[in-house]
């Protein structure tokens, strides 16, 4: 029989073989709709999930712990602050101060301070005496032994009285470093005095902040003038260091361009001699503050920049002036920026100095691009800033 003339019968089962395979075909790509549905529902939750990370801190509230209604919907708003917060600052800048060149970093950071951080805090700022205080506990310049002066003392026998004047534990110890005379010229990178001046005359600032101090150069120029000029009665110097002098183990390196600067610069020997592989920097600076009698404008801060930053906002310390020259490293520097411009009072300046240098230069163009500020004042070595008032203030 020609196989296009079939019988009727067999043509209607075909139809039905055919219909049956539809069905099956249809119900196959029913199951597999549900499956993606399923997949696609549980891959919604888990983005919910990471979604639910608060900015300000590292807990995750999972999903089961939040009810649908209170999922917000995303928006593309949304999506875009979040490729705003995590886009890269700075990339493949270099890594270390004036060497090692082709070590690079790249750096996203950003310092979230609330607008209502400095709420309850007094509204003015505090004072020489309350700031010193606060971060020491007592006054260091004044830090005497136990025995007062005249004051009788049993000696070990216990039958023997003696009169004994004492020396202020600070005197003794810098003169066991025989740092009680230290040379009058100070060595450092100081910020352009007829500039300084001009800045101190303009903003009248209480708290002058020194971010990198080394032998105290500026710090002691500023309290000098506070002490000398009228208005500047109760202004004070917050000189913050680390004074580790660390940058000595990496110039002198196998790679490092520096190795013979390290062994003869007056940075790393004579006047910064190390005990015990510790620089005794920080005991030259206060020799240097007792020599120049500026102890009464100097509160000294021997810590680390990032840390000095977060010490500055637990006691709610807003200096009006911050001068920068601490590390010229990079994440160190762009870091310090943010967290330092930041923490400035607003109408405050911020000074900065060795912006030739690329890790440095790099990080300042990178504050004033992110800021949309304008340079009030640059050469080739230094440059500052004003800080515009903030909108909630």
């Amino acid at each position: 029989m020609n196989q296009y003339l079939q019988p009727s019968s067999a043509i209607g089962k075909e139809r039905r073989g055919a219909s049956d395979s539809k069905k099956a075909l249809c119900l196959k790509v029913v199951i597999a709709l549900a499956v993606l549905v399923a997949l696609g529902e549980n891959i919604r939750r888990m983005s919910t999930t990471i979604k639910c990370v608060s900015k300000n801190s590292s807990t995750i509230i999972e999903p089961s712990a939040v009810p649908e209604t209170d999922i917000e919907p995303e928006h593309e708003t949304n999506d875009e602050e979040e490729k705003e917060s995590d886009q890269i600052h700075l990339r493949d800048v270099q890594a270390a101060d004036r060497d090692l060149n082709g070590i690079t970093v790249d750096i996203t950071y950003n310092l979230n301070v609330p607008p209502t951080w400095y709420d309850g805090f007094p509204t003015t700022s505090p004072s020489y005496n309350e700031t010193m205080v606060n971060l020491h506990g007592y006054n260091i310049w004044e830090d005497e032994d136990t025995l007062e002066k005249g004051e009788e003392e049993i000696t070990a026998e216990g039958d023997e009285v003696q009169q004994q004047q004492q020396q202020p534990k600070l005197s003794s110890f810098l003169e066991f470093l025989q740092l009680s005379d230290p040379p009058y010229k100070m060595i450092g990178s100081p910020m352009d005095r007829k500039v300084l001046f001009e800045l101190l005359k303009e903003v009248k600032p209480k708290i002058f902040l020194e971010v990198g101090v080394f032998h105290g150069m500026t710090s002691t120029t500023v309290a000098k003038y506070f002490q000398s000029h009228d208005g500047f009665e109760d202004s004070y110097v917050l000189s913050m260091d680390s004074w580790l002098l660390d940058l000595r183990f990496t110039w002198n390196g196998f790679k490092s361009k520096h190795v013979q600067e390290t062994k003869t610069a007056d940075y790393f020997i004579g006047t910064s001699k190390a005990q015990g592989g510790y620089s005794t920097m920080y005991y030259h600076f206060l020799a240097n503050c007792i020599k120049t009698q500026t102890t009464d404008r100097i509160v000294p801060l021997p810590t680390a920049a990032q840390n000095g930053a977060m010490t500055l906002l637990s006691h709610g310390i807003r200096p009006d002036f911050i001068y920068l020259d601490a590390s010229h490293s990079n994440p160190d520097v762009y870091i310090d920026y943010e967290n330092f411009y930041t923490i400035l009072k607003p109408g405050g300046v911020m000074a900065f100095d060795d912006t030739g240098i690329p890790a440095v230069r790099a990080a300042f163009d990178a504050l004033i691009k992110k800021y949309d500020l304008k340079v009030a004042y640059e050469t080739r070595k230094q440059a500052h800033i004003f800080k515009v008032k903030e909108k909630y203030e």
